[in-house]
């Protein structure tokens, strides 16, 4: 799978039976359409190898990946119609980002909903904006709230009423109780134009160097990394974009970067992984300025052990990838870099309960 990824023009050369297990994993893992598209948009002579079924399964995952980017657009649109009247514009993030920018990790990419970024100062005007004009809040249990409220990195998850898509509306990119500290008015000051097209004046997305530090954080600090492999796979896609479109000021402004926002260690594990599985192109001169931000050497074999069989993806039929006793690891590493012990465990203990409480073992007893 990982060869296929890395270059899509091998498919053909696999055998049928390697080819329908690497279809099933890469759909299970959402980058069916990515692989899909990469073929048929670059490697048009393996795309021509393929038998006529097999382009057939690619063509329709490829379509709907396309009616996702689709809905990415309307539901910009529809953000900017909704804060038409308010004085500031939001950063486009993730997805959104990615398809309105035209950067080439969009195509084929499966987006679930809308992530947006404003400063938290506006955050009420925004939530008002977006309740007036269709969206609802889809935690409503007071506990749900205060979480989001309080500690988390974005107003509650909301709802568009008619075509129930879903909005995340953040004012940094880690939660206020996560152990790095990014600067948002950093983000926010170094945004750059979506594109070129006038209609979508004053939206912006994230810098180059910070699109990449977003995704690499997202995967390895605030995301979930079984199944990551997608997020990784952003990360490679993206370095190698700006590495050919930017360049050098690219590379030297990024170990930089990094530092500078606190996240240059989500950065280390991002192009240590990325290099491991994904062949990705780090210059010599990045890797030694990482190097002061790689984890002690028993950490980082842990993290290897864990993290590799993680991002590779086990068969369809549940064959390799991580053991429960690694992903009950992974679950409390995300959760301990995001919350300070008191919490977490109070945390955890309202979610074990309400997972685990008396309605459950009633359902289960009748």
């Amino acid at each position: 799978m990982l060869r296929a990824l890395r270059d899509p023009a091998q498919v053909p050369l696999l055998s049928i039976a390697q080819r329908d297990d690497l279809y099933r994993t890469l759909r299970l893992e959402g980058l069916l359409p990515h692989l899909g598209a990469r073929l048929r948009d670059q490697h048009a002579e393996a795309w021509g190898q393929l038998p006529e079924r097999e382009r057939d399964l690619l063509t329709g995952a490829i379509a709907f990946a396309d009616d996702r980017e689709r809905m990415l657009w309307w539901e910009a649109n529809r953000i900017r119609r909704a804060l038409a009247d308010c004085a500031f514009k939001p950063v486009l993030l993730k997805g959104a980002a990615y398809a309105l920018a035209g950067l080439p990790n969009a195509r084929g990419r499966l987006a679930a909903d809308v992530d947006i970024l404003v400063a938290e100062a506006e955050l009420a005007a925004a939530e008002a904006a977006f309740l007036a004009h269709g969206w609802e809040h889809v935690k409503l249990d007071e506990y749900d709230q205060r979480y989001y409220r309080e500690w988390m990195h974005e107003l509650p998850p909301l709802r568009h009423k008619g075509r129930l898509t879903e909005l995340d509306v953040h004012h940094t990119i880690l939660p206020r109780t996560a152990r790095l500290k990014p600067d948002a008015a950093q983000l926010l000051a170094q945004a750059v134009p979506l594109n070129d097209d006038p209609a979508w004046r004053g939206f912006t997305r994230l810098s180059d160097c910070d699109l990449v530090l977003h995704a690499a954080t997202h995967l390895f600090h605030d995301g979930d990394i079984e199944r990551g492999l997608r997020g990784l796979m952003d990360v490679d896609m993206l370095l190698r974009h700006f590495d050919v479109t930017v360049g050098e000021p690219f590379w030297q402004a990024l170990p930089q970067r990094a530092a500078q926002m606190d996240l240059a260690k989500p950065l280390y594990l991002a192009l240590r992984y990325g290099r491991i599985l994904l062949h990705t192109p780090i210059p010599a001169a990045v890797d030694m300025a990482m190097a002061a931000f790689a984890p002690a050497r028993w950490r980082l074999a842990g993290l290897d052990a864990l993290i590799i069989r993680a991002l590779i993806p086990g068969s369809p039929e549940g064959a390799g990838g991580l053991n429960p006793a690694g992903k009950l690891l992974l679950y409390l590493r995300g959760h301990w870099m995001r919350m300070p012990p008191g919490l977490l465990l109070s945390h955890l203990t309202r979610k074990g309960a309400r997972r685990w409480g008396p309605h459950v073992w009633h359902r289960r007893t009748v």
